[in-house]
């Protein structure tokens, strides 16, 4: 081994760089404690982490329209000839779930790891449908914990979509009957809004991953009814009844916001009222509300 001893001269150089270094991180940490808010250095690391501890979480927040108008054109894998066109509702169009959970994280929601989207088919019913689609655990996942996280801003309910449109366009009956019949009338116009918009629209990925088959009473033929036993038969007929309601309501109020072309399609309208129907979820005490990837929950 060999050990060098350094000299007198080394030494002293080397003490004089020690200095001028502490000098520099001397400075260095005055600049940070001068340009850092002072209450973080008059409390203690215990009363800096509870004060963390008591800061609620900063949320994201739901891009705007115009923000997520332009995500859709710039990431959508569609053509652009495609771009014109309307949402397909026919049984057997495939549902997008690709461009919804994309569209999702654009939007900022916030899904739990342990989720999953499952596939299942579903009965044909003597004719191709696309499959069903709903949330899986895919991991063991500890009680209470949170599952989703959906901005207020994405969430569609029957109030706001009442504030937006106007009041004036419901049957009458609906304000004598069941509360939500109400809401659930103007989220059924909003939705046909919403498809009158195609791409445009900011809830187009949405909507083009929602079910296209339902095996709900607004959907059955008057064959249907007859193979049901007859409490069975006649709750379906009701729901049959109540989407003619619904259906004539746009002719009889004369609804400004939608074409003759949307009020005279019977499909896309079953198709409308059947979402609102299935999917909608009790908001507060007399509101319903449509909200996106929360309704993959089998509810």
């Amino acid at each position: 081994s060999l050990l060098v001893k350094p000299t007198a001269e080394a030494a002293a150089a080397a003490a004089a760089v020690a200095t001028t270094m502490m000098l520099f991180f001397l400075t260095i940490i005055t600049i940070a404690i001068l340009s850092t808010p002072s209450q973080s250095f008059l409390t203690t690391p215990q009363q800096q982490r509870q004060q963390q501890r008591q800061q609620p979480q900063q949320q994201p927040h739901f891009s705007s329209v115009s923000r997520v108008s332009t995500w859709l054109y710039s990431s959508t894998n569609a053509n652009a000839n495609a771009n014109t066109m309307l949402i397909d509702i026919e049984e057997t169009a495939e549902r997008d779930m690709t461009t919804l959970e994309n569209w999702a994280m654009e939007c900022g929601v916030q899904r739990n790891d342990g989720l999953a989207i499952n596939q299942e088919q579903s009965p044909d019913h003597g004719r191709e449908i696309a499959p069903d689609m709903s949330f899986v655990a895919q991991d063991n996942i500890p009680a209470d914990s949170p599952l989703l996280w959906v901005s207020e801003e994405m969430v569609l309910t029957g109030n706001k979509a009442q504030q937006e449109l106007g009041e004036g366009y419901a049957p009458m009956e609906l304000y004598n009957d069941d509360p939500l019949l109400l809401p659930q009338f103007y989220l059924f116009l909003k939705l046909l809004l919403e498809y009158e918009q195609g791409p445009e629209s900011p809830y187009s990925p949405w909507l083009n991953s929602l079910p296209r088959f339902f095996a709900n009473g607004a959907s059955m033929t008057d064959f249907c009814y007859g193979s049901l036993p007859p409490y069975a038969a006649q709750v379906s007929l009701e729901e049959k009844q109540l989407l003619q309601q619904f259906h004539s309501a746009l002719f009889k109020n004369e609804v400004p916001f939608l074409s003759m072309e949307t009020k005279q399609n019977w499909e896309l309208c079953t198709w409308a009222y059947s979402v609102v129907r299935t999917r909608g979820l009790l908001y507060g005490d007399n509101d319903v509300c449509l909200a996106p990837m929360a309704d993959l929950f089998n509810h």
